[in-house]
Order: structure tokens, then sequence, then C-alpha cells
């Protein structure tokens, strides 16, 4: 065996080492579903929009207080309760990003 031939052969084995067990890791991440879903999903017109049944807890660090707050989005795309039926109350909307949002806060809202 040459010399490039062997460094060839050293190079092509601490690659394998890498890829095949991060390949193999990533497959059974996804198989066993331990990823959480997003709570958040691409939208052509609003860019992201909330997702229908997403949930996700976040967990604030100690400048933060400490806390875990778990958030769930309803199924009509919106946190809290669901919505109720058009024309049986009057609807504010209120646009904005994650403060807005109050994304790191638990919902209140009855």
């Amino acid at each position: 065996m040459t010399r490039a031939s062997g460094w060839l052969a050293n190079v092509s084995l601490v690659l394998a080492a890498i890829v095949v067990p991060l390949a193999a890791l990533e497959i059974g991440l996804r198989v066993a579903g331990t990823v959480p879903p997003s709570i958040y999903e691409a939208d052509s017109t609003l860019i992201y929009r909330l997702t229908p049944g997403g949930r996700k807890t976040f967990v604030h660090n100690a400048a933060n207080g400490r806390g875990t707050v778990r958030v769930e989005i309803n199924e009509d795309g919106f946190r809290g309760p669901p919505l109720r039926a058009a024309g049986s109350a009057r609807r504010i909307i209120v646009c904005g990003d994650s403060i807005i949002e109050g994304v790191s806060e638990p919902s209140n809202a009855t």
C-alpha cells in the first residue's frame, strides 16, 4: 500500500466513524419522535403562524425566574380556549410578534 492510499484509507475510516453513528442517531430520534413539534409552521402570507394542536414547554433560566410554561395551541390555531361561534361575541385582532403573543407566559384566558 502506498503512502497516499494509506492516508486515504485512514481519512475514509475517520469519516465513516463520524458519519455512520450520527446518521443512526438522527434516524433513531426521528423514528422515536423525541424531537418536540414546533408551535409554528411556515405560511405563505404571514411567514409563520401558530400550528393548530401544537405544544411546547418553555423553561426559563435563572435570570427569568426559573419557571416552566406549557404553551398549547387550540384547534383554531390560537392560544387559549376554542373560539366561540361566529357572531356570538365581538372579536379583537392584535397583530405582533412573540412578545405580543406572550409565548413564554402562561395563558390565563378563560
